[in-house]
């Protein structure tokens, strides 16, 4: 809706990911279309467990963080327990 006032409220966001340990794994770049329309942009990030997620999702930093973003894009996030390597 509003990019550059999006773009800085993201900025908050990479330091509570690092305080839980989160890192990334995709930060925006291009998306090609499969079935049905793709995002604009599209996140990934990478926690040590499903615990580890939830404690960084739950973090007062990154309910802030995140309410911020929300004021100027349209978010869609998603937890999703992985396998391991």
């Amino acid at each position: 809706m509003d990019q550059a006032a999006f773009a800085n409220a993201i900025k908050a966001v990479p330091p509570t990911v690092q305080a839980h340990g989160g890192r990334y794994i995709v930060l925006g770049g291009k998306i090609v279309p499969g079935i049905g329309s793709p995002p604009s942009r599209i996140t990934i990030i990478a926690f040590d467990s499903l615990e580890k997620a939830q404690e960084w999702y739950n973090d007062s930093a990154a309910v802030a963080a995140r309410t911020e973003a929300q004021k100027y894009a349209k978010i869609r996030d998603y937890t999703v327990q992985g396998v391991g390597n």
